[in-house]
């Protein structure tokens, strides 16, 4: 049906990939986003894709992975990423990462800046700008420990309900695990 529409453009909600994005959004199924977007490339070239992902605690440190990996597939462009970023509940806010956290997030941010500048040129202001935008909100404020603490309950109890074992999905929170958590 789309390509009987000549100028489409659809922003697509995923907050970040593989086991990862089925941990997030209960229920996706990751191969059949990939599928998906597979499709509509190869059947509606013409359709603009772009990706708005909600930043928070479980998604900040992999969401350029996500975008650099769809760039490299041919599926996105430098400025088709738009980080919202989610300020409640606030044991998801990224204000609330320990401070040698946010400065490895900050770090990782701005080594896919230097990347996306030394492929794209000069064709990344808009993707600039939502990476500074969310990166100037971490560092805004530092929320209390009390929200980790909260973090790790609320995934303890949703991994129990779902089967499923989010600390060892997001290692790179291992931190925030190791010291937050209630031990049993």
């Amino acid at each position: 049906m789309w390509k009987k529409f000549s100028n489409i453009h659809c922003s697509i909600s995923v907050d970040t990939h593989g086991k990862r994005a089925e941990i997030l959004r209960h229920d996706t199924k990751w191969k059949t986003i990939e599928n998906n977007m597979e499709r509509v490339k190869k059947e509606s070239p013409h359709v603009r894709v772009n990706i708005t992902p909600t930043i928070q605690i479980l998604n900040v440190f992999t969401i350029t992975d996500l975008h650099k990996d769809w760039m490299l597939k041919g599926w996105l462009s430098p400025n088709d990423l738009f980080l919202n970023i989610l300020h409640r509940p606030q044991f998801y806010c990224i204000q609330a990462l320990p401070i040698h956290l946010k400065k490895m997030v900050e770090k990782k941010f701005n080594k896919h800046l230097v990347w996306l500048e030394q492929n794209y040129k000069d064709n990344i202001y808009s993707v600039r700008n939502t990476i500074n935008n969310s990166i100037a909100f971490m560092n805004a404020q530092q929320l209390p420990e009390k929200h980790l603490y909260e973090l790790c309950k609320q995934t303890s109890q949703l991994d129990k309900i779902r089967n499923q074992d989010t600390p060892n999905t997001f290692p790179e929170l291992k931190y925030i695990w190791s010291n937050y958590a209630e031990k049993n």
